[in-house]
Parts: C-alpha cells; structure tokens; sequence
C-alpha cells in the first residue's frame, strides 16, 4: 500500500519531534478556531509547519506543532486539518500503526491531532476539545 504525501508530512513531523510528534468549500471551524482549542486543551503554544506541496494537493490545508517544546521534554502535540473527514479517516487508517507507544491519535471530522505526554496526560482534553469544535 502506497502511503499519501499528507500521511508521509504527519509521518516525518510527528517522528521528529517524538524521536526527542485545501482545498474546497471551506466548511466547519476554521483552522485558527481548531488550533486555539488545542492549545487551550493541551497547555502548549502551536506554530504552523509548512505544508509541502504534494501534501497540499493531496488535501492538507493547516499544519502546526509545539516542535520546539517537545524536544525539550513537553508534551508533543500536532494538529493537521484536511479537506474533508474521508481524507482524515484516510490518513488515520494508515497511521494508526506508526503512532508511538504512549500517544493518541485524535481524528474528529476534518481534524489529526497526533498527542504524546510526558507529563500530566491531557489526552482526553485535548479530544473533548476536537469534538466541541
């Protein structure tokens, strides 16, 4: 099976980090809205990860993460919005089996967040908050 730009950019963004975690109608909350939820949920400061342009065409439309934060020992969270919930049910299927030990994987709709902690366990928060939105 064949892994999608969008799964390879979760893949190469969430194990860097966790090594030390569109298109269309614009519908549902706006990626600024999710992000902020997020951040509220999971006590962290994101900042958008460039999107390379194979996954931008595959669908990926937002991409943020606390990088900096997670190398120095904090929780590891990564938000990927997509172009439509078909795209994200897509994307967790194939990445289910590559999510570290000790991690969730959130998919709500057009919503990945990809937690690890190495702290207080704000998983649950952090889904809740995704649901909310």
């Amino acid at each position: 099976m064949s892994r999608s730009p969008i799964l390879a950019a979760l893949a190469v963004t969430g194990a860097a980090a966790f090594a030390a975690c569109g298109s269309g109608e614009p519908s549902g909350p706006a990626p600024a809205t999710v992000k902020s939820a997020v951040e509220q949920a999971a006590h962290v400061k994101l900042s958008a990860v460039p999107i390379p342009g194979d996954a931008r065409a595959e669908g990926l439309v937002a991409s943020y993460s606390n990088g900096a934060d997670a190398t120095a020992g904090k929780d590891a969270v990564f938000l990927f919005m997509v172009k439509d919930a078909g795209t994200a049910d897509k994307v967790a299927e194939q990445a289910r089996g590559m999510v570290p030990a000790g991690s969730r994987l959130i998919v709500d709709g057009k919503v990945i967040v990809l937690y690890a902690t190495t702290r207080k366990d704000r998983g649950a928060d952090v889904e809740q908050a995704v649901e909310a939105l």
